[in-house]
């Protein structure tokens, strides 16, 4: 149903109808929204007042005339409003799951970063005791072996471990190639010169070879 908040005066004469135009204009005044039902029964009774000489046409016809335009425009301006609102909220909500959506991404930017971070905390050091593993290993000597063993338990717990390739393919990003000779299957591992190392799944140090270049 369509309300429309403002009505003109009731008429004086013919006192019944003006009797219930005026109980409707109460309402009004008391703050009631009246239907739209209700206007167009007092505008009949302001056409028919008019057609009886009972009131001035001019005057009441342009007070109900400027009072519709006056309601409708207002409610035009409410609707436009409405509409407005209810594209911000719309937009508002789209922001705010995006936002959420890249708020939750640099959430695991962050953790996967640092969970990287974690693992290879001890890369550098490990680094720098490779070349101590490698003398101990070259003394050959039962004191020696047993420095190097309790070294390697130590680092294999921080997730090193030895690269052993020897017989398979050539891989350059985990083979550092020094030499070819004959035999074998070509480029293929023959030997190896110098150990290799990867910490968990990342390799430190590619392992130095000898490949074979075939009969």
């Amino acid at each position: 149903m369509t309300y429309i908040p403002i009505i003109p005066d009731p008429p004086r004469n013919s006192l019944n109808s003006r009797r219930e135009c005026k109980a409707l204009w109460q309402r009004q005044k008391l703050g009631c929204l009246l239907p739209l039902s209700d206007h167009n029964l007092i505008w009949k009774y302001y056409y028919r007042s008019a057609k009886l000489g009972e009131v001035s046409t001019p005057s009441y016809y342009r007070s109900l005339k400027n009072s519709l335009s006056d309601c409708l425009s207002k409610k035009e301006e409410m609707e436009k409003a409405l509409t407005m609102r209810d594209d911000t909220i719309k937009e508002l909500k789209e922001q705010n799951l995006r936002f959420s959506a890249d708020l939750d991404n640099f959430q695991k930017r962050i953790q996967e970063e640092s969970q990287r971070m974690m693992k290879y905390s001890s890369e550098r050091i490990i680094k720098e005791l490779l070349p101590v593993l490698d003398s101990l290993e070259n003394a050959q000597d039962a004191g020696s072996s047993a420095v190097r063993k309790q070294l390697m338990d130590i680092l294999q717990k921080e997730g090193l471990r030895e690269i052993d390739d020897t017989g398979k393919a050539f891989d350059p990003s985990r083979h550092e190639a020094i030499g070819a000779e004959d035999g074998g299957e070509v480029n293929t591992i023959k030997k190896v010169v110098r150990k290799g190392y990867a910490l968990e799944d990342r390799v430190i140090r590619p392992e130095m070879v000898i490949l074979n270049k075939g009969d």
